[in-house]
Parts: C-alpha cells; sequence; structure tokens
C-alpha cells in the first residue's frame, strides 16, 4: 500500500508539473501524419516569437511546422482552447508557429517564408489579408473578428509579447525533463 501510495504521488507531482508548462505531447498518427510529436505551451501575459522559438529549441524541438492541411489542422486542434489566445482590440490572436519572412527588407510576399526546420514552404493559410505589414515577419495563428480562433495565418512583428503560447514540435518523443526514467518506462 505504501508503494502504491508514494507512486500516486509521483504521478501526480509529475502531472501537475507538466500541466503548469503544458500538455504532455502528443504524437500526430493517421493518413498524411509524419509521426512528430507536438505539444502547445501556454504562456499567460505573451511571450515573443524569438522567445518561444529558444524555448521551443531549450525543449529539445522547435516551433511547429505545418507544412500541409493536415498538419495545420492538427496542430490547431491542440490550442483551439481560449487559454493559447487572447484579443486585440479587433481581432483573435493565437500561438506562434515556425514561420519566419526571408523576403526583401522593406516588402511582404506570402512565399517569401521559411520554416525553422529547413522544411520547403509550399503550404500556406494566411488570414484574409494576410500577410500584411513589412515589419511583421513572424506567423502565429490568428482569426479576424473578436472570439473568432481559426487555423489561419498572420504575420506579426517577432518582438510582439501579445501571443500567449507557442506550439513546440519533435520529430522524435521527446524526453520529459524532471521525469524519473523510470516513471517514463511505465508509462509507455
Amino acid at each position: 500500500m505504501k508503494k502504491l501510495f508514494v507512486w500516486g504521488m509521483l504521478l501526480l507531482g509529475w502531472g501537475l508539473t507538466a500541466g503548469l508548462a503544458g500538455a504532455v505531447p502528443v504524437q500526430w498518427t493517421g493518413p498524411g501524419a509524419n509521426y512528430h510529436w507536438y505539444e502547445g505551451i501556454h504562456m499567460p501575459g505573451g511571450i515573443t516569437w524569438t522567445d518561444a522559438r529558444a524555448a521551443a529549441e531549450a525543449r529539445g524541438g522547435y516551433l511547429a511546422t505545418a507544412t500541409s492541411e493536415a498538419e495545420n489542422l492538427f496542430i490547431f486542434s491542440l490550442i483551439n482552447d481560449e487559454a493559447f489566445w487572447y484579443n486585440d482590440p479587433w481581432n483573435s490572436m493565437g500561438p506562434w508557429l515556425g514561420g519566419y519572412y526571408v523576403g526583401a527588407e522593406g516588402t511582404m510576399n506570402p512565399d517569401d517564408w521559411a520554416w525553422v526546420s529547413g522544411e520547403p514552404w509550399e503550404y500556406r493559410n494566411w488570414a484574409q489579408g494576410e500577410p500584411n505589414f513589412a515589419d511583421e515577419k513572424a506567423l502565429h495563428f490568428f482569426g479576424v473578428g473578436l472570439f473568432n480562433r481559426q487555423p489561419t495565418w498572420n504575420n506579426l512583428q517577432s518582438e510582439n509579447p501579445g501571443p500567449e503560447g507557442y506550439v513546440v514540435e519533435w520529430n522524435n518523443k521527446p524526453v520529459r525533463a524532471g521525469v524519473p526514467s523510470l516513471l517514463l518506462l511505465l508509462m509507455d
């Protein structure tokens, strides 16, 4: 009985710790899947794209790259929760993704973007009228109108701390920091 109590406390402690940072990483499986792992990270008060990119890399991954409609919808399903979104005076602002502008300075072309992973920039899901401003060079989920979460994208300044989260992607199953190895074996 004492062992059961100890294991229960370890699992409870790990669950509470994991919940503070985000959800448990989820693997994308099924038709068209790349079998990568994803996790939405909630950042109350916001985070810049630059800091989100560094945080994703510190977790051993990178900011998520939505290279197909199916992948974009899967990623969106992980953060389609009001906790990950805030409303500016006109629109719904969602978490950061791993897209960034590589075009000429002072221009904004919807095709001159890249993924932090180096994957080809072929799939696009811009919201109506986006991308627009030349000084906005980072990608995030965006819904036109208040309280309108959508799997569409917007460009925003990389140092704007507005988005309240980001999505991490790993090519392989991530190892959770702070979780005892024996507990990881028991969870598999």
